[in-house]
C-alpha cells in the first residue's frame, strides 16, 4: 500500500474498512465494532500520511535521477562538442599550413632566381622574377584569407565581391606559381589560353583559391612518366555564353562509385595504385563550398580510374565591351608608373602603426613615392613626430588594432582634435568592418583590407591628396 499513489491507497483502505465494519456489525457487539473502527481509522490516517510522504520522496528521487541523467548527458554532449571543436581547430590550422606551403615555396624559389639575376645584372630576368614572386605572395595572402573564410559555416554571400576578372592573367599566375612544384615532381604544368581577351564575373581571390586547389590536387595524384609527358593542363574556353575552365590531369583517376566522396571534408579516398601524400581532405571540400557561394558558378568532375581526371569550372562571362578592356585590365592588374605617382610627391601623411616591421615597410614605400611621413607606434610618439613638421596633413593612415586597447577609429578622432580639422583617413585592418556604424557615418574614411597591394594604398592616398589640394585651392 505504501508504494501506491496516496489517493489510490486512501480509497482502497477506506473501502477495506467499510467492508470489514459491515461484517463486524453482524458478528460482534457494538463496543468491539467501535474499537475495530477506531483501529482502522488510525491505521487509515497513518497509512495515508505515510503513503503521501513516501510518494513525495519517491517523486523527488525520481526527478533527481532524471535531472542527474539529463545533466550527465548534457555534460557528455558539451564535452564532445568541445573535443570536436578542438579537433576541428587542429585540422583547420593544419589545412592552412598545408595550403600555404605551395605559394610560399614558389615565392622563395622566384626570389632565389631573382637574386641570381641581380648578381648577373640580368635586369629583364629581375623584372620577370619580381613579377612572379609578387604574384606568389599575393596568392599567399589571398589563400590565407579565403581558407579561413571558406571554412566558416556562417560565411555570407555578400562578402564575395564580384568583379571583372581577366582569365588569362589568372591562368598565367597559376602557371608561374605551380610550375616549380610540377618540375620538382617530374611533371608538366601547361595552360591553353583563349585567342582574345576573356573576362568573367567572379571574385579574383576566390577563383585563385578554387583553381589553385584543383591544380595542387592534380599534381598530388599524378605520377611522373618516363617520357615526361604526364602532368596538368589548364584550359579556358567559351561555350554557351559561359566560360569553362578545365583542369585536366593524367593521374590515377577516381572510380565512378567513389566520385561523390571527393567533396566530403576530411576524407581521403583509399587507392592502392599510388602512395598518396598526406593530406587532410579539405581542398575539394573548400573548393565546392566557394563555388556554391559564387553566383552562377558550377563545378563538375569526370574521371576514369587509371586514366586521369577532368574538373570543369563554369563561370558567367563578363558583359564588357572592347572599348573598356583596357580599363578593366588596369583595375585587375593596376600599374603605377612615375607619372601616376607624381601627385604624391611632397604630400604629408601621418602613419600610426604599432608593429615596427610593418611601420618601417610602409614608411619606406611612401618615401619611395616622395611622400613626407611622420610616423609613430603610439599616439604620443606620433604627436611628437608631427609637432616637429608643422605642416598641413594630407592624409592619416592607421592600423585598426593598436596597443593599450586603442583602435584606429578612436585614434582618428584624437588626431582630429589635435589638428583642428579632419584630413582623409585610411584604416588598415584584417577584419571585416564594412557594417561598422562609425565607418558608415564617416565619408572621409576608407578601409584597406590586409593583405593589400601598394597600388591600393597609393590609390587611396592619391584621392586624399587630390581632395586636400582642392580644399587648399578654395
Amino acid at each position: 500500500m505504501l508504494r501506491l499513489p496516496a489517493q489510490l491507497a486512501a480509497i482502497l483502505a477506506l473501502l477495506f474498512v467499510i467492508v470489514v465494519l459491515s461484517f463486524s456489525f453482524y458478528a460482534a457487539p457494538f463496543p468491539v465494532v467501535f474499537r475495530q473502527a477506531m483501529y482502522y481509522f488510525v491505521a487509515l490516517v497513518s497509512g495515508h500520511v505515510m503513503s503521501t510522504l513516501t510518494e513525495k520522496r519517491e517523486r523527488m528521487l525520481f526527478l533527481q535521477r532524471r535531472l542527474l541523467v539529463s545533466a550527465k548527458k548534457s555534460a557528455e554532449e558539451a564535452l564532445e562538442k568541445v573535443e570536436e571543436a578542438r579537433r576541428e581547430k587542429e585540422r583547420l590550422i593544419a589545412a592552412i599550413n598545408h595550403d600555404l606551403r605551395q605559394p610560399m615555396t614558389a615565392a622563395v624559389m622566384h626570389l632565389d632566381v631573382l637574386q641570381r639575376n641581380v648578381e648577373r645584372r640580368d635586369f629583364v630576368g629581375v623584372a620577370d622574377q619580381s613579377r612572379k614572386a609578387r604574384a606568389a605572395i599575393d596568392l599567399l595572402g589571398g589563400s590565407l584569407d579565403h581558407v579561413l573564410n571558406a571554412a566558416d559555416d556562417e560565411r555570407a554571400l555578400d562578402n564575395f565581391h564580384l568583379e571583372h576578372v581577366d582569365i588569362s592573367l589568372v591562368l598565367r599566375t597559376l602557371l608561374d606559381t605551380y610550375s616549380p612544384q610540377a618540375e620538382r615532381l617530374g611533371l608538366r604544368c601547361r595552360i591553353r589560353l583563349p585567342a582574345g581577351p576573356l573576362f568573367v564575373v567572379s571574385n579574383r581571390q576566390s577563383l585563385f583559391r578554387v583553381l589553385g586547389n584543383l591544380v595542387t590536387n592534380a599534381l598530388k595524384f599524378t605520377p611522373a612518366s618516363v617520357d615526361g609527358t604526364n602532368g596538368v593542363l589548364i584550359t579556358a574556353s567559351v561555350r554557351g555564353g559561359a566560360c569553362r575552365i578545365e583542369v585536366i590531369d593524367t593521374g590515377i583517376g577516381i572510380s565512378s562509385e567513389k566520385i561523390d566522396e571527393i567533396w566530403l571534408p576530411y576524407h581521403q579516398l583509399n587507392s592502392n595504385q599510388q602512395d598518396r601524400m598526406n593530406g587532410l581532405g579539405l581542398g575539394l571540400f573548400l573548393v565546392r563550398r566557394i563555388v556554391d557561394r559564387l553566383p552562377g558558378h558550377q563545378i563538375t568532375v569526370r574521371s576514369r580510374l587509371g586514366r586521369g581526371t577532368r574538373f570543369t569550372v563554369t563561370i558567367p562571362c563578363g558583359g564588357i565591351s572592347n572599348d573598356s578592356v583596357d580599363a578593366v585590365k588596369s583595375a585587375v592588374e593596376p600599374h603605377l608608373d612615375e607619372a601616376a605617382l607624381e601627385p604624391l610627391s611632397g604630400a604629408y601623411v601621418l602613419l600610426l602603426e604599432d608593429d615596427r616591421e610593418a611601420r618601417v615597410a610602409i614608411c619606406e614605400l611612401l618615401e619611395e613615392w616622395g611622400v613626407i611621413v611622420a610616423s609613430g607606434s603610439n599616439m604620443e610618439s606620433l604627436k611628437a613626430s608631427h609637432d616637429e613638421a608643422e605642416r598641413m596633413v594630407d592624409a592619416i593612415v592607421s592600423d585598426y588594432s593598436l596597443q593599450s586597447g586603442l583602435n584606429g577609429l578612436d585614434a582618428f578622432d584624437t588626431i582630429d582634435a589635435w589638428l583642428g580639422y579632419s584630413p582623409k583617413r585610411v584604416l588598415i585592418t584584417g577584419e571585416d568592418l564594412t557594417d561598422t556604424a562609425q565607418i558608415l557615418a564617416s565619408p572621409s574614411l576608407t578601409v584597406l583590407r590586409k593583405p593589400f597591394s601598394p597600388s591600393a594604398l597609393a590609390g587611396h592616398l592619391l584621392a586624399a591628396v587630390e581632395s586636400s589640394r582642392r580644399l587648399e585651392a578654395s
